[in-house]
């Protein structure tokens, strides 16, 4: 006897999926995936960048006891929050808030001032701290260690001489007296403010009454950290940073890498609106299919964390990743048996294999030295048309890349600013 086989119902899209799934522009995805918030840039259906949206510390104010100076590295090493070690550079300690005593140009041990984290621990390195911590909104910026006025370098002649009469009719002079009169929290300890007047802050070049407010309301929230400071336990956090979407995604996305946000959290999307008002932003509600089925988010990520990642040509990266530097070796793979001239193979090969380490360093956020072994070829010239082309290809990336040089073994150095975490370590569970 023969049994009917009943087919599986199809799948039938959406008109929203449907343009999501066909739309090639720039598109910002901000989803949940392996149990933590993502963002990841997909440009023509291509995953480009991906990045993990964890709360950072960075910004973040500590009250910090000094526990040694080494001088032969003009640093300190002081002690935060429960007992953790950090690394203040005496450069950004040159005018420090002492709690403990009145500064006398010099840090000793035991010092305890406020200090604001600028770096996130990373492998063996403790984070970095400075002692000239700041704080901002989005029309003014103070900060310690200065007591002078800045206005932003993109304010016309006319919009930088307004805001000077506003702040000077407010008794706010190039030298901030009012400012430094306004931060006594002990007369005997009295910090340098500066204040530094944001770009935004011609929206209010004429209502002066509502510029001010906005500087008043960041003072008061100034005075109450540095008060806060002197009335708290060593190691206490004074202050936690209050990081945006924008900022947790930091300077690693260019302005034009995508025109639309497409995000499946109604928490996301309230906040998203609020912080990328230039941009629309998409609110996806479908529950049959979810955004990372739609768009085979995981699927892009799992091959893009491969240690084997294929050119179209046939040929192949092999990516390795010691404590000191990456590795990536080029490979014809399948594509030699096709053709007869190991030239042009090489060439061929080489030229897609650069688009694709161009394109990795900012998708697994790459740092650090970087020695790509590409495959060996006869002709000078085409070894130095591939360092012109790579050299080209990186000036894209938003973070800073050098390529060096070639080396008589064919290996190309490379090296890339570090701003967080490896994508592979972002997404490593914690146990």
């Amino acid at each position: 006897m023969s049994r009917k086989i009943t087919p599986n119902d199809q799948v039938v899209l959406t008109e929203q999926e449907k343009s999501l799934c066909r739309d090639p522009s720039g598109k910002l995805i901000v989803t949940s995936m392996r149990g933590k918030n993502m963002a990841l840039l997909l440009q023509g259906n291509r995953l480009t960048y991906a990045t993990v949206l964890e709360e950072s510390r960075v910004g973040s104010i500590y009250l910090a006891r000094v526990k040694n100076i080494v001088k032969e590295i003009s640093a300190c090493f002081v002690e935060i929050e429960d007992g953790e070690i950090c690394f203040l550079p005496l450069q950004d300690a040159a005018t420090p808030f002492l709690i403990n005593r009145c500064y006398d140009g010099k840090l000793k041990e035991g010092d305890l001032l406020p200090v604001q984290l600028t770096r996130e621990p990373q492998k063996t390195k403790q984070a970095t701290v400075t002692a000239h911590i700041s704080m901002s909104t989005p029309y003014f910026c103070l900060a310690l260690g200065s007591k002078r006025v800045g206005y932003s370098s993109k304010f016309t002649k006319e919009e930088k001489t307004e805001l000077r009469r506003i702040l000077e009719s407010s008794g706010v002079s190039s030298e901030g007296e009012l400012l430094q009169a306004s931060f006594q929290p002990d007369a005997l300890m009295q910090p340098q403010v500066g204040l530094i007047v944001r770009t935004r802050a011609k929206d209010y070049c004429g209502d002066g009454l509502r510029l001010m407010a906005e500087l008043q309301r960041l003072t008061e929230q100034w005075n109450q950290c540095l008060c806060r400071a002197l009335h708290s336990a060593c190691g206490s956090l004074i202050l936690r940073a209050d990081q945006s979407v924008r900022e947790l995604l930091g300077t690693e996305l260019g302005a034009n890498d995508f025109c639309e946000i497409v995000t499946d959290d109604i928490a996301f999307y309230e906040k998203l609106r609020a912080e990328f008002s230039e941009l629309p932003v998409r609110l996806y509600e479908d529950t049959f299919i979810t955004l990372e089925k739609l768009l085979a988010l995981q699927v892009k990520l799992d091959e893009a964390l491969n240690k084997r990642i294929w050119l179209k040509s046939g040929g192949y990266l092999v990516l390795e990743y010691t404590e000191a530097m990456t590795v990536i070796d080029v490979n014809s793979g399948k594509y030699e048996a096709k053709k007869g001239n190991a030239e042009q193979t090489a060439v061929l090969v080489n030229r897609q294999a650069a688009e694709e380490v161009a394109l990795l360093l900012r998708l697994l956020n790459l740092s650090g030295i970087i020695i790509v072994d590409f495959i060996n070829m006869e002709q000078e010239e085409n070894n130095r048309a591939l360092l012109r082309y790579l050299r080209e290809l990186v000036q894209r990336d938003p973070i800073p890349v050098k390529v060096v040089d070639m080396t008589k073994l064919g290996l190309v150095e490379m090296t890339r600013k570090k701003i967080r975490k490896p994508l592979r370590e972002q997404l490593m569970r914690k146990e």
